[in-house]
């Protein structure tokens, strides 16, 4: 009876009374999509690893064949290596609003696998900057692609000018793109979507409906999810309504985890 009183209407709904909301019309995400996420397994950390590990033992052996035979031998795991993109995401929040939430995973040929995650209910912005560049730092590899997305609306404009400082010119770190993830801007498929918003939380929609993303079981996250909603604009635009009693950081964070933007399509190595 004291959760009851504690939590929200639909949480308590979930979690102690088993039910599971049936998806209306303007739901964004079904709690089938949200559940089968979770129980998904892609294990592409593991994998990377492994094929990392499996070109470190063939450069030990360079000198023992011939260049062609190391090149042949080594293009399949670099090629093999490329399709992989390591991600830092973060929704950032002001000291005593919301939550700064932070993911990060991998992104293999277009499916997805968060493999960790951060929060915290208070935070200083350098100090979320620091944060971030200790996981990008330690999470991606210099040999792989990399990318950090930053909601870049209010707090999030000064983390992100000092994270591609710190990134680009302090450690340059070329192989991982800083992005900006803005939610009021125009749409690619402006004739579909309100905004960027609407856009990826539609692409976050259609990769879970297709089994391409894994995620962790987290509480926020499930509940966020499930309660968020979509209608359309008089110009027959879809756009996203966010429930009115709080802030769906975590959820948002992984709308940032899957960002779609044209900027984030190219990367340059040392």
């Amino acid at each position: 009876m004291q959760q009851k009183k504690d939590l929200m209407p639909l949480e308590f709904t979930v979690l102690y009374e088993s039910k599971f909301p049936e998806q209306s019309e303007d739901s964004l995400f079904s709690m089938e999509w949200v559940k089968c996420a979770e129980i998904i397994n892609f294990d592409f950390y593991n994998t990377q690893i492994e094929l990392r590990k499996q070109i470190a033992e063939l450069k030990k052996k360079q000198r023992q064949l011939s260049e062609s035979e190391y090149k042949s031998r080594m293009k399949p795991f670099v090629q093999e290596l490329a399709k992989y993109i390591n991600i830092v995401a973060c929704d950032p929040a002001e000291k005593g609003l919301d939550e700064t939430v932070i993911l990060w995973g991998i992104e293999y040929q277009n499916r997805f696998q968060v493999v960790g995650s951060y929060s915290e209910p208070e935070s200083e912005p350098m100090q979320v900057v620091g944060k971030i560049v200790d996981i990008a730092t330690s999470f991606i590899p210099k040999d792989v692609k990399g990318r950090i997305n930053i909601d870049r609306i209010g707090i999030g404009s000064g983390p992100l000018s000092r994270l591609k400082e710190v990134i680009h010119k302090e450690k340059n770190l070329r192989n991982i793109k800083v992005i900006g993830c803005h939610y009021g801007e125009k749409a690619i498929l402006k004739d579909m979507f309100h905004n960027k918003k609407a856009e990826n939380y539609f692409r976050l929609r259609d990769l879970m409906r297709d089994g391409m993303m894994d995620i962790p079981e987290i509480r926020k996250l499930r509940i966020q999810l499930v309660s968020e909603k979509w209608k359309r604009t008089s110009s027959n635009k879809k756009i996203i309504e966010d429930p009115e009693d709080n802030s769906p950081d975590w959820a948002d964070a992984l709308v940032y985890f899957i960002w779609y933007d044209k900027s984030g399509l190219s990367f340059g190595f040392a």
